[in-house]
């Protein structure tokens, strides 16, 4: 599977080309991107409404930093189903921001910022 379309241009203007704080930004990214991940895993077996919208939103925020439009648009999905209390379609759409998730954070690990840290 292709990695999902990413930007990092916008987010390496926004730390002044600094490529220590670029690789810094996409770790973090890394990890807590798999922990809303998990946590949505979670919050949809446990048909938690509530936690699904706000760790989507959560989640949401970290994937526009990457300018991920694609996994942008499910965990806006995600968020919206969550508020709605309709979890019925949540966790297919849980499986696809899953798999290109993991695609996307394959990418990051082989940019030029993953290799110098």
């Amino acid at each position: 599977m292709n990695a999902p379309a990413f930007d990092l241009n916008p987010l390496l203007e926004a730390v002044s080309g600094d490529r220590e704080t670029m690789s810094q930004v996409i770790s973090i990214f890394i990890s807590s991107t798999r922990a809303d991940v998990d946590a949505l895993r979670d919050a949809i077996a446990k048909n938690d409404s509530k936690a699904v919208k706000s760790t989507a939103h959560h989640l949401k925020g970290s994937l526009l930093e990457m300018n991920a439009k694609a996994l942008v648009t499910l965990a806006l999905k995600l968020e919206q189903l969550g508020a709605a209390q309709q979890l019925a379609e949540a966790y297919p759409l849980w499986q696809e921001l899953d798999v290109k998730l993991r695609s996307l954070v394959a990418v990051l690990n082989e940019t030029e910022y993953r290799r110098t840290a």
